[in-house]
């Protein structure tokens, strides 16, 4: 036999012999009888199943809390890592080393406060437009 078929055998011989026991006695001994084991069952059971709750309950909540905690530190430092790319980026635009994004227009030249794109200087004799075609 297995454990767990022990376990349950040892229980209903454990209630037959209460049964059995509680058949042999008196009316007034069976009703204290029957009185002790009813105030046993509603004291006990309740207060550990009570304390099984509450005990479930705290380990959940300190899960919870914990999930949240690495939750909240990973996207703390996502976010730290974005705003550190998006003021590099930023930057790198303001001092003219990359062009916007989207931007098809390279880079920019700053003197001061003044900005002159490359796109607004005259072609060079010679030199082909980026837009236009020279063959027909």
């Amino acid at each position: 036999m297995q454990i767990g078929e022990m376990i349950i055998a040892g229980a209903v011989l454990f209630l037959c012999a209460v049964m059995l026991l509680r058949l042999a006695l008196g009316s007034t001994r069976r009703e204290r009888f029957d009185r002790t084991i009813l105030n046993a069952w509603q004291r006990y059971p309740l207060r550990a199943w009570e304390s099984l709750r509450r005990q479930q309950a705290q380990r959940r909540q300190a899960d919870l809390d914990r999930a949240r905690r690495e939750s909240d530190a990973r996207l703390r430092t996502e976010a730290e890592e974005q705003a550190r790319t998006l003021i590099t980026r930023a930057r790198d635009q303001a001092h003219g080393r990359v062009p916007p994004p989207g931007s098809s227009s390279p880079a920019v030249e700053r003197d001061g406060n003044v900005i002159r794109p490359q796109a607004f200087r005259k072609p060079e004799p010679g030199a082909t437009h980026p837009g236009s075609d020279t063959r027909h």
